[in-house]
């Protein structure tokens, strides 16, 4: 069986990779469209649990947060939330969801992605499915006579016919995935280089990203990119307006480029929209920020922007990490959870709502008192995490 990434990324190792561990699904915050999936509309400041079940093994963390996604122990795939234009749950429908549904009723389902008006999957054996909007030929598949441009597709489809892709993730209007081999390869919108083949061109099916076959882990946001080798290097690439690729200046790079010295780097995390910072996690537990910080979001306790990775406090039990639209959620080897950055819509998950600022948080705050949480996933304004049962 081909090596596949189980989980969420940046969504996407030991941060945003959702465990083989199932659990209780949990959400909170932004749900205009039922992306909570508790059966309505209504918003939460707090986390609630999404049903009774008791096999989630987490959730995707769409870039507009309009939609979830998610693989259970069984290996279905079950959608919720924004439906409309693309069809980008998968249902064959334009039908927006209030709870989870089942994507078709086959059993072999292992990663999960999305980017709130499409969605990625990859089967365990390795092929990989995309569906919902087709803007800049995101879906890897050729329509409209070749051009590979438009034509939206409400159910999954494979994209070619190979059989060894592990993990994926969505940049703004791209998607970037690694196969077992260890190489990189990128497709849709090439704007801002963040393709990372060298130049700003756009492709409909996927192409390599130069040579390197160590790459383990990847994630993408506001046009730029964050991936780990299996050496624990870090390199981003990009769109670079406020430092966001971590490399000391405000520069864009069209190609992989290595961020400062570490070789201990774990995993990344990103978020889609137009966040423009970055966030990683090491393998000694630490958490390191960098970009904008207009609201805080970077967790340091002040609204400077860096350039550069800075750590997150002294803490050094860090395991999980999720980033979203301005908004931090990681948890620790103890099990606690902790968010920070901009609270609009209660996204914080700390039972109270943004006002005027007032209830932004500049570092981390614990959420409830829980420590059986396993997984987390941030969004734009909201979260989904698993607990333990």
């Amino acid at each position: 069986m081909p090596n596949i990434k189980r989980g969420m990324m940046g969504a996407a190792g030991v941060s945003t990779d959702t465990p083989d561990v199932p659990g209780t699904l949990w959400t909170w915050g932004y749900n205009t469209r039922g992306q909570a999936g508790i059966g309505s509309l209504l918003e939460n400041s707090s986390p609630v649990q999404v049903g009774s079940l008791e096999n989630w093994l987490g959730g995707t963390k769409p870039v507009a947060a309009t939609n979830r996604m998610s693989v259970k122990e069984d290996n279905t795939l079950w959608a919720w939330g924004n439906n409309e234009h693309y069809g980008q749950l998968g249902l064959g429908d334009m039908i927006y969801r209030s709870s989870p549904v089942q994507v078709g009723s086959l059993t072999d389902w292992a990663f999960v992605q999305s980017d709130g008006g499409s969605a990625a999957a990859i089967k365990t054996d390795g092929t990989l499915w995309t569906w919902g909007s087709n803007s800049a030929g995101k879906l890897g598949r050729l329509s409209y006579g070749g051009i590979g441009w438009g034509k939206a597709s409400s159910s999954p489809v494979q994209v070619g016919s190979l059989t060894d892709w592990s993990t994926l993730t969505f940049a703004s209007q791209c998607i970037l995935a690694i196969k077992t081999d260890g190489t990189l390869w990128a497709w849709g919108s090439g704007s801002n280089g963040k393709l990372g083949v060298g130049s700003t061109i756009s492709y409909s099916s996927p192409i390599q990203v130069g040579g390197l076959t160590t790459w383990a882990n990847i994630t993408g946001g506001d046009s730029h990119v964050l991936g780990i080798t299996t050496g624990g290097t870090l390199f981003a690439w990009g769109k670079n307006t406020d430092g966001q690729l971590g490399l000391g200046d405000v520069v864009l790079r069209s190609s992989p480029v290595q961020v400062g010295s570490l070789a201990t780097w774990a995993s990344a995390s990103l978020d889609g929209r137009g966040t423009r910072m970055s966030s990683a996690l090491t393998t000694t537990g630490k958490i390191y920020t960098w970009g904008k910080n207009n609201n805080g979001q970077l967790g340091l306790g002040d609204t400077v922007y860096r350039s550069s990775p800075v750590q997150v406090g002294s803490v050094d039990t860090w395991k999980k990490l999720s980033q979203g639209g301005h908004i931090m959620g990681a948890i620790k080897e103890d099990g606690t959870l902790w968010t920070w950055g901009t609270n609009n819509r209660g996204g914080l998950g700390l039972g109270d709502t943004n006002n005027g600022g007032t209830t932004n948080r500049s570092a981390p705050t614990q959420v409830g008192s829980s420590t059986d949480w396993i997984s987390i996933g941030m969004g734009d304004s909201s979260g989904i995490a698993t607990r333990t049962p």
